[in-house]
């Protein structure tokens, strides 16, 4: 017999109380299942998301681990670069130094080279002072040993004489 309240089924024809509450029991069923579906579903995903979540807090301390290491590794390089910025300071430094310690030498080379230039010349000039002395007393000497002269007295006072400037010019070239 047909219900009033039946549902029809696939054909249309509709179906009696009992498959009513048979098709209830499946729905009932259904809804269990689905919703079982749908918890299992929500409880992959969230173990999908747990897993997710460790695997990016491995990867989280890994980056942590490499960024420490990092640091470390600019401090040291910045300590490195800083002893190298000093040394190249340093060298700078000792180059400007050595620098104005070659122009002091210079002037010092140039100095002592006018000096002995000047003393060179110095002795030159004393040296031919002494040559015209010398040959001064040689003819002063000549002129004294020639006995018939009259002015033999004045000559040997010379000739003493010369023989003192003499002398006094050795001792100065010496």
């Amino acid at each position: 017999k047909p219900s009033p309240k039946g549902l029809p089924n696939r054909k249309g024809v509709r179906v009696g109380f009992r498959s009513q509450s048979l098709n209830r029991e499946l729905l009932r069923k259904d809804t269990n299942l689905v919703t079982k579906r749908v918890l299992s579903a929500r409880l992959l995903k969230i173990n999908e998301l747990q897993n997710e979540v460790s695997e990016l807090q491995v990867k989280l301390a890994e980056l942590l681990k490499e960024n420490k290491s990092l640091k470390r590794l600019q401090y040291r390089q910045e300590k490195a670069l800083n002893k190298f910025e000093d040394a190249e300071n340093e060298i700078s430094q000792l180059i400007f130094r050595h620098n104005n310690e070659i122009t002091a030498l210079k002037e010092r080379l140039r100095k002592s080279q006018e000096k002995e230039r000047a003393t060179e010349k110095r002795v030159k000039d004393t040296e031919s002072e002494l040559f015209r002395t010398k040959f001064s007393l040689q003819k002063l000497k000549e002129i004294s040993e020639a006995r018939h002269l009259p002015e033999r007295d004045d000559l040997a006072k010379k000739l003493v004489s010369a023989e003192l400037k003499l002398d006094d010019t050795e001792r100065r070239i010496k």
